[in-house]
């Protein structure tokens, strides 16, 4: 288990350090989204049974969301995006709609149209190089000329855009578990979604302590000691490439169709994993005063990092080395 732990670490932009007092501790790991996710539960009776309900959320959402294959069973975003019209799932419908919540919520820098752009880009870091600009018009294109129709479950894509919900489905999922534990008068728990959130409730009523993962490199940028917190995090992490001094990766201005590389990494710390998911999405492509400005505006705690430094973090955020 603490080999499995030490990957974790070494793989998120997030990761959980022990606090407190030594208490019954039940954890299970599974790997879903092309994450490993981790969920612990502290002197709970029956960790078995919640266990298999918060899997039964991970992978409903994964099957769901996946824009890489089909759902075989259910619809999946893949066979949406090919077939541009489907009757969904009730998850699959709501996930769609926090999505174009999201859409709204963040005047388009979160963007769940750039699905084709965001596969194009992937296939050219894989081989180590970058997209040509005039494929990356052609697709801003079509994302600016795509939409969504929605009557009861059956979903329409209107235009050629693609759909990509890769900045929204693990954080959707984590909230459901969260929501489901805290249903079942759980409180004693955290869930680890690796690169993309955790979600704090305490350990037995106590703190836990969070470690900020640097970017690009080992080691921590600082610890935060919270409880019942989300804590989300946006960061190429291991996606990425290096030309000529430039990180490339699979965080996508919808704007300009290019990687963006204002920070390294944005934090959010919140109540909700869906919301965290997105803003920190949407925050990593702003430039540096729309960041702060939005999170001001809209009451979002942040921390933003570039460079081997803290470039701001929301007044009354708590850190420490």
């Amino acid at each position: 288990m603490r080999k499995l732990l030490a990957c974790i670490a070494l793989s998120s932009c997030l990761f959980l350090f022990g606090c407190g007092e030594p208490l019954k501790t039940d954890t299970s790991i599974i790997y879903t989204m092309d994450t490993i996710v981790s969920i612990s539960m502290y002197n709970e009776s029956d960790a078995a049974t919640h266990f298999k309900k918060i899997k039964e959320i991970f992978y409903d959402v994964a099957k769901v969301s996946d824009d890489y294959k089909s759902g075989e069973d259910t619809i999946s975003i893949y066979d949406l995006n090919k077939d541009r019209e489907a009757i969904v799932s009730n998850t699959l419908l709501d996930l769609l709609r926090e999505a174009l919540n999201a859409y709204q919520n963040t005047n388009g820098y979160f963007n769940p149209f750039i699905g084709t752009l965001s596969h194009k880009w992937k296939d050219k870091i894989k081989n180590n190089e970058i997209l040509e600009d005039s494929i990356i018009n052609e697709e801003l294109l079509k994302i600016e000329n795509t939409s969504l129709s929605m009557d009861g479950n059956k979903v329409t894509i209107n235009g050629y855009g693609n759909i990509d919900l890769g900045g929204i489905s693990k954080g959707y999922a984590t909230a459901k578990a969260k929501e489901y534990l805290e249903s079942e008068g759980i409180s004693s728990y955290y869930i680890d979604a690796g690169h993309s959130s955790i979600a704090l409730g305490s350990k037995n009523g106590d703190y836990l302590n969070v470690g900020l993962s640097k970017p690009y490199s080992n080691g921590y940028i600082c610890k935060i000691k919270e409880k019942n917190l989300v804590i989300s995090c946006s960061s190429p992490q291991n996606q990425y490439i290096k030309i000529d001094n430039n990180y490339y990766h699979h965080l996508l201005n919808p704007f300009t169709g290019y990687p963006s590389n204002t920070f390294d990494s944005v934090f959010v710390l919140n109540n909700n994993p869906m919301e965290g998911d997105y803003y920190s999405t949407a925050l990593f492509n702003m430039s540096y005063s729309d960041c702060v400005n939005y999170s001001k505006e809209n009451n979002i705690k942040i921390i933003l990092y570039k460079d081997n430094s803290i470039l701001y973090k929301t007044e009354g955020v708590d850190i420490y080395e």
